[in-house]
Formats: structure tokens, sequence, C-alpha cells
């Protein structure tokens, strides 16, 4: 059995991550499930939720906007709207100290950064347009964006925890 599979996170712009990894971990529709080299075929739909990327003891948390995954010959391949990265500085050296066994040269080429003070400040938005509960407000839509908002803070906050 293959001991890595090739990882492909694409967005509608780009492909935003182009790897061999050893185990990912996604946000399904019914939970977390994980995918190793030589997993069964596979389609599923994707939650919002943090993509977990596993090369040893290291790993890479991305944030998705859900999607769905496709496993197939050992090639993973999951299409979504959005992928971030945590960012900071501490994160950022980390992160990129992680991916030498990778052989990724440039983060930044792969995925944006989530912007920590962006994202906290649209969850004061969320919520207050949610607080709110004028009729003119369209729930959903507000409640969608603070998901959003959380999972983007999780995301920069405890990158690979799944928590």
């Amino acid at each position: 059995m293959a001991k890595t599979q090739q990882l492909d996170v694409v967005t509608p712009e780009r492909l935003a991550f182009r790897e061999e990894v050893e185990f990912v971990v996604a946000p399904g529709m019914a939970g977390e499930f994980g995918v190793l080299p030589g997993h069964i075929p596979m389609v599923s739909a994707l939650n919002m939720g943090i993509l977990r990327i596993y090369r040893g003891k290291e790993f890479l948390a991305i944030a998705i906007t859900g999607g769905f995954l496709e496993v197939k010959d050992s090639h993973v391949i999951v299409l979504t709207d959005t992928a971030e990265r945590a960012t900071g500085i501490e994160e950022e050296k980390r992160i990129r100290e992680s991916l030498l066994p990778l052989k990724i040269t440039s983060v930044d080429t792969y995925l944006p950064e989530v912007d920590l003070a962006r994202a906290e400040e649209a969850k004061r938005r969320a919520e207050k347009r949610l607080a709110s509960k004028k009729a003119e407000i369209d729930m959903i839509r507000a409640e969608r964006a603070l998901q959003r908002a959380l999972l983007r803070i999780k995301a920069a906050k405890k990158p690979g925890s799944g928590s």
C-alpha cells in the first residue's frame, strides 16, 4: 500500500494546494472523516469546516466553505469555493517549517491567509445583524456569514486541532 496520496484543493480561481500527503481529515456533511492512501473510491459532499492535512507528525489546517471531495486511485480532490490557511507570525513560521518536507517553497502561492482581525469584525457584524431581527435582514445569509467568520477565526487560532 502506498504511504502517500496526492491531494489537490481546487477553488474556482486556482489550484490552491497540490502535494503528496499521508492523511486528510475532511468536514463531511455527517461529521469528519479521514482518507488514507489506498482508500476506496468515493465522492462526498463537504460541510464548511477545517480540512486537516497531515504529513508525518506535521499538519496544515485549511478553512474551506464546503464543496465536494473525490477519492480515486490514491488521489484526493477537494473542490471548494474558498480555501484559506491560518495566519500569524508564529503560526506562519510553524506552517512554513511543517511544509519543508512537502517541498513547498512558497505557501503564499498556494493559500491566502485568514485575516483574523477581518474575520472578527465580520463576526461582530453578523451577530449585530442577527440580534436586530429586522424584517429586511436575510437571517439565513446572516447566519452563514457568522458561520464563515467563526470558521475563519477557528482556523487562525487553532490550526490542525479540529476543534
